[in-house]
């Protein structure tokens, strides 16, 4: 069957509120999600895996901020979804990029880890160039499913090179930079620091890595020719109008799905029954 982009968006902040997204994060949570099917074909079908799978309730822990520095914050999510999670991290890195002209985030004990690599896509539209890299923990409860359907690392490097669409390197591994980012909040991108950012390893430390480097036009258009000419055969390479290609395609043809994951999950969107509470209650309407 097949799924416009609009159905996507309905889909999944229906059934993000029913395992108890909070409304403010939905609509970041939901990019999270439409851009793995948008660059993988896997968001629907890792969102169906993860709602069967047992994990604490939304907000039943608390995130932490275990270090901060001029240019970086460390965070223990406790648990937590990245989908919860990584916004608000981007949202850091981002502040410090633009203050600092760097913004290092690492963070610890997250869950669903798949979903991260959107958030250089979020960073290269407010004009910054960014890397997103994590590494699931071999006995993580996801580790198996994202084996499966992805890789236990990953590295996704996002540049701003037009108005609408960045240039693209992914990476099917954590790269070498990982466990530099993860020890350290204070890495630049330097001309040896993007030879790591492009090295695989075969397994890094647990954890997830957020960078983001305020640049101007002319020193992307630079930082991106010298990816170019670094990225190997265990790179992806996209070039702005090939992303440009993929969101166009997902806006006018939507997506191909499976019933048998469509279905289980718009009925669990559908008719789970949400608690009410004091917050729900004030974002119910205007008041009589």
């Amino acid at each position: 069957m097949r799924l416009s982009l609009n159905e996507t968006y309905f889909l999944f902040s229906t059934v993000l509120r029913a395992k108890g997204f909070p409304y403010g994060a939905l609509s970041g949570a939901v990019r999270m999600v439409q851009w793995a099917e948008i660059f993988h074909g896997i968001g629907l079908s890792f969102l169906e895996r993860r709602r069967r799978a047992p994990a604490p309730p939304i907000g039943s822990t608390a995130i932490t901020l275990l270090t901060e520095t001029t240019t970086g914050t460390a965070i223990d999510a406790a648990g937590q979804s990245a989908l919860l999670v990584g916004p608000c991290a981007l949202d850091l890195a981002t502040e410090r990029a633009r203050a600092q002209g760097l913004g290092i985030v690492s963070i610890t004990k997250a869950r669903d880890l798949l979903w991260l690599g959107q958030l250089a896509e979020q960073a290269a539209k407010r004009g910054l160039v960014c890397m997103v890299s994590f590494q699931a923990a071999a006995d993580a409860s996801e580790a198996r499913l994202l084996g499966e359907l992805y890789s236990r690392g990953r590295s996704v490097v996002a540049l701003p090179q037009d108005e609408e669409s960045p240039l693209w390197i992914e990476m099917a591994a954590a790269p070498a930079s990982h466990d530099l980012l993860m020890s350290s909040l204070t890495e630049a991108l330097s001309d040896d620091f993007l030879r790591l950012a492009l090295t695989p390893v075969a397994e890094a430390r647990p954890g997830a890595t957020i960078v983001c480097q305020s640049v101007t036009p002319e020193q992307s258009a630079t930082l991106g020719q010298a990816l170019r000419d670094a990225a190997g055969e265990h790179t992806t390479l996209l070039e702005p109008s090939e992303v440009a290609g993929l969101r166009r395609r997902a806006v006018q043809e939507g997506f191909e799905v499976d019933p048998k994951e469509y279905y289980p999950l718009a009925r669990f969107g559908l008719t789970t029954v949400i608690p009410s509470s004091e917050d729900s209650r004030q974002q119910a309407g205007a008041d009589g």
